[in-house]
C-alpha cells in the first residue's frame, strides 16, 4: 500500500489551529491590562510632574517671631504654578538658611498645593556692646541681631567680637549654663578662648578657662559657690579650687 510524506491528515492541523486560538483568546486580557496601566501610570505622571493640578499655589512660614514671614516668603523665591513635585526644596531651604536671623530651615511639600518652610530662629545666649545698642550671638557665636536693650537671660560679654573663634567659645559656655546660674551673673570676659571668666553681680569672679566642659564645670561652680570665696576656679572642673 503506498502513503503520501507531503501532506497531513486533516485532523491533526485543526488541532494545532485550536491550540493556537485558545491561547492568543487567554492572553489577549493581560495585554489590555498591561496597556491601561501604562496609560494609568503616563497620566499619573503628567499630572503630577508637569499639568496645572497640582501646581504650587501658596508657600506657608511657620516658626517665624523676629523674622517677617514676607521676608522668608520673598528669599524663598517658590515659583508659583510650578507643579509641587517639581520644586527644589533644596535649593528653597538653601536661599531662606542665608537669612542671617535663621538657625535652621526644613522645606516640605504639602499636597495638594502648598510648599511649608519651617524655620528655627537663632537664639541670643550673649550681647556686646555696640554703639548705643548691643549686637546679639547666638549660641555658636554667630552676630545676627542690634537692639537698644540687652534682653532678659542674655549675658553681657566683653572681647573682641571680630574675634570669631572666640565668639563660638563664649557662645558654647553661655548656652550651657542654668538660669539658677545665669540670675547671679553679671558679665562674661575674655581676651583669648583660654581665658574665659566670668564676673558674678556681687563682685566675685570665676575662672572659667576654656569652653570644654563647660556643662560639667557650671554644675561644680553652683556647688563651689556654697562656700565664701572671691574666686572660684573651675578651669579643672574635676579639681575645682576657691581663694
Amino acid at each position: 500500500m503506498a502513503t503520501s510524506t507531503l501532506g497531513r491528515p486533516p485532523g491533526v492541523a485543526r488541532s494545532g489551529g485550536s491550540r493556537s486560538y485558545r491561547k492568543r483568546h487567554r492572553l489577549w486580557p493581560f495585554v489590555l491590562i498591561g496597556v491601561l496601566l501604562l496609560v494609568l501610570a503616563g497620566t499619573g505622571v503628567w499630572l503630577v510632574g508637569f499639568s496645572s493640578v497640582l501646581g504650587t499655589e501658596r508657600v506657608e512660614v511657620r516658626g517665624t517671631d523676629a523674622v517677617a514671614p514676607r521676608d522668608v516668603e520673598r528669599t524663598a523665591a517658590v515659583p508659583l504654578g510650578l507643579p509641587l513635585a517639581r520644586q527644589d526644596i533644596d535649593a528653597i531651604a538653601a536661599r531662606v538658611a542665608d537669612l542671617t536671623p535663621i538657625e535652621s530651615v526644613e522645606v516640605t511639600r504639602q499636597y495638594p498645593d502648598t510648599v511649608v518652610i519651617v524655620i528655627k530662629e537663632r537664639a541670643a545666649v550673649i550681647g556686646v556692646a555696640d554703639g548705643d545698642g548691643y549686637l546679639l550671638l547666638d549660641r555658636h557665636g554667630v552676630p545676627y541681631r542690634s537692639v537698644k536693650k540687652l534682653p532678659t537671660g542674655v549675658l553681657l560679654a566683653e572681647f573682641n567680637a571680630g574675634n570669631t573663634p572666640l565668639a563660638e567659645q563664649l557662645g558654647v559656655v553661655a548656652a550651657a549654663l542654668p538660669g539658677e546660674l545665669i540670675q547671679k551673673l553679671d558679665r562674661l570676659t575674655a581676651t583669648s578662648e583660654s581665658s574665659i571668666e566670668l564676673e558674678l553681680k556681687n563682685g566675685d569672679r570665676v575662672i572659667w578657662g576654656t569652653a570644654d566642659d563647660s556643662a560639667l564645670k557650671a554644675t561644680v561652680l553652683l556647688d563651689l559657690m556654697k562656700q565664701k570665696a572671691k574666686v572660684y576656679n573651675v578651669s579643672a572642673p574635676r579639681h575645682p579650687a576657691t581663694r
